[in-house]
């Protein structure tokens, strides 16, 4: 194994666990510096890391019963013995006494005061059968599902009070699974078929997506992005799925002025300025300048021209120009990420209990002041990529309690399959292979 890829990965997993930064983004900045690392590493370091994160519960667990002073331990001895142990338990490339020796060497480098620990706590576990080491198959309480699958306990209990123990049970084992990667094609720039046709040229493996018309799943594990005409000219874009669709739940029309609200980076800014055909106006707003930065930056190479944004906190009172403004509005609301496990499984450490019920408070905030936004007749769309109840159905619900003049609207045609019996819209990654969204479509009457 090349010594980039163990470094990297506890490089990546130390500054997850200190930070609020996303694995993919730390995982993308590394290997867009280590150019000289073999697609061979490049794939290996991407499964060691997330591999690490999605079991760490597991991996915790096993290292606590051997150490009683576990929490004293800093967070990058804990990630390479992390590391160490997902490899002895989950990989089979490797042998076990070169992850040992390779850990050992690793934290001579990083903290030479636990090389010695760090040696003896792995030997004792390599005297363990795999078997020995994992916990108990028999899932009939939430700790033993918790345990098993690598969840907070927290999580799996609310999840049970839910749906029940067979959905929950399947809920953590897509979480644990490699996502699919996801590209949605540019219509503005390119159709599906020429999309498909340019990519197989370039001997990169994709299908078309089962729900979203603009969707192509890759194939190929080791696509790499820039190496791709299509994503070079703007012909394709990273966007899962689900995210996909709620740009057709808002369904906006050529002409139209649309606000989106919470607009990050822009991935449904453009999509929805493809839907328009690039007439009307669609106004991003977001309270972070430089995500609003790298969205004008990324405009012109898709090929979007009907884009302002503003900076503009949602939490506040909108601005008097915005008043009743808009045909369609859309919330991309903040939320706790729990849709998107599979994508991000360092969500599952970060979040506690009492941060689902905090986000929902902003959440109905910025919901209350979107609905002063919408023009009569418009619409509103609300959408988290959350799939806890009290961010989704009890938000939304609250909002149209206190507000008569508008009203839930159950859409129709392709997403038809997508909508429950009270017309919200929902996806799941242990039922349609996506990640987990909900979203609400209100009129004001």
């Amino acid at each position: 194994m090349a010594e980039g890829v163990r470094e990297g990965a506890v490089s990546i997993l130390t500054r997850v666990e200190q930070s609020r930064e996303h694995a993919e983004d730390l995982l993308n900045l590394y290997l867009g510096v280590k150019e000289e690392l073999e697609e061979r590493d490049r794939r290996l370091l991407t499964e060691l890391t997330y591999g690490t994160l999605r079991m760490r519960g597991v991996c915790d667990g096993i290292l606590k019963s051997y150490l009683h002073n576990w929490r004293a331990l800093s967070p990058v001895v804990k990630n390479i013995l992390r590391l160490a142990v997902y490899q002895i338990i989950y990989t089979h490339r490797i042998p076990p006494f070169a992850i040992v020796h390779e850990a050992v060497e690793q934290a001579k480098r990083v903290s030479p005061g636990h090389a010695k620990l760090v040696n003896a706590i792995l030997r004792k576990i390599l005297l363990k059968k795999r078997e020995e080491l994992l916990p108990e198959s028999e899932l009939t309480t939430p700790q033993s599902i918790a345990r098993v699958y690598s969840h907070p306990l927290w999580l799996v209990s609310r999840w049970l009070k839910e749906w029940g123990i067979e959905e929950t049970i399947k809920l953590c084992e897509a979480n644990n699974d490699i996502p699919p990667r996801t590209l949605r094609v540019n219509t503005l720039k390119s159709s599906r078929e020429e999309a498909k046709d340019t990519l197989s040229r370039e001997g990169i493996s994709v299908k078309e997506t089962s729900y979203s018309p603009d969707g192509l799943f890759v194939l190929d594990r080791g696509f790499r992005w820039g190496a791709s005409k299509a994503f070079r000219e703007g012909w394709v874009i990273y966007q899962d799925e689900a995210s996909q669709l709620i740009s057709y739940l808002v369904s906006p029309l050529p002409g139209e002025e649309i606000l989106d609200l919470c607009a990050g980076r822009g991935g449904k800014t453009f999509h929805l300025a493809a839907l328009m055909k690039n007439e009307g106006k669609i106004l991003s707003v977001d309270v972070e300048e430089d995500k609003l930065a790298k969205l004008m930056n990324s405009a012109a190479l898709f090929g979007v021209s009907n884009i302002e944004v503003k900076r503009y906190d949602a939490t506040e009172v909108p601005p008097y120009e915005f008043k009743e403004r808009f045909h369609r509005v859309l919330i991309d609301a903040p939320c706790s990420g729990t849709g998107t496990l599979r994508r991000a499984p360092e969500i599952k450490w970060r979040l506690r209990p009492g941060d689902v019920e905090k986000m929902a408070q902003k959440q109905k905030r910025i919901l209350d002041f979107a609905a002063l936004c919408v023009r009569k007749g418009g619409r509103v769309v609300y959408c988290t990529c959350s799939i806890m109840a009290e961010e989704n159905e009890r938000v939304v619900e609250a909002f149209l309690r206190e507000r008569e003049d508008f009203e839930s609207v159950s859409p129709s045609g392709m997403l038809s399959h997508l909508i429950d019996g009270r017309g919200f819209f929902h996806t799941f990654p242990h039922r349609h292979g996506m990640d987990g969204f909900f979203a609400a479509v209100m009129v004001k009457k």
